[in-house]
């Protein structure tokens, strides 16, 4: 009988299950006319997320599956430099796929809208707001399964 120590573990990545996004896309966040705001999203271990936001500014949500820029050794931002959070991923030091990624949706002010994705094992995602207007994000609610 084998030895239950040796026997290949899961990975001890395991998702959240519900957050509210605290870094560049937290509640209060700023929102200046056709600027786009990043953030990164880990996904690993995750099979589908479902993204939920409401902002003052209308605009467009996409989000793209990444890659770490291998020539980048600094990959995190400075500690609470969006705000909220210490050890944030930069979105800059991550290279964005051109495919797979889910169409784009398009997001009234005040109200709330929806996109979801199915992440197929992808490790690194890039959740990305282009307002069309000025405004704050209300909050961003990311929830995995």
């Amino acid at each position: 009988m084998a030895n239950l120590y040796t026997l290949p573990q899961p990975s001890v990545w395991l998702p959240y299950a519900h957050k509210e996004l605290a870094g560049a896309l937290a509640p209060g966040a700023t929102l200046t006319n056709a600027t786009a705001v990043s953030e990164v999203l880990l996904v690993g271990n995750v099979r589908f997320l479902t993204v939920r936001i409401l902002a003052t500014a209308a605009g467009s949500l996409t989000f793209a599956f990444a890659r770490p820029k291998g020539v980048n050794p600094n990959r995190f931002l400075p500690s609470q430099a969006s705000g909220k959070t210490s050890g944030e991923l930069d979105p800059a030091g991550l290279t964005a796929y051109a495919t797979l990624a889910p169409s784009a949706v398009a997001v009234s002010a005040n109200t709330e809208a929806v996109m979801q994705v199915t992440t197929n094992g992808e490790w690194f995602g890039v959740l990305t707001y282009t307002p069309s207007a000025s405004g704050v994000v209300t909050w961003v609610d990311v929830s995995a399964l």
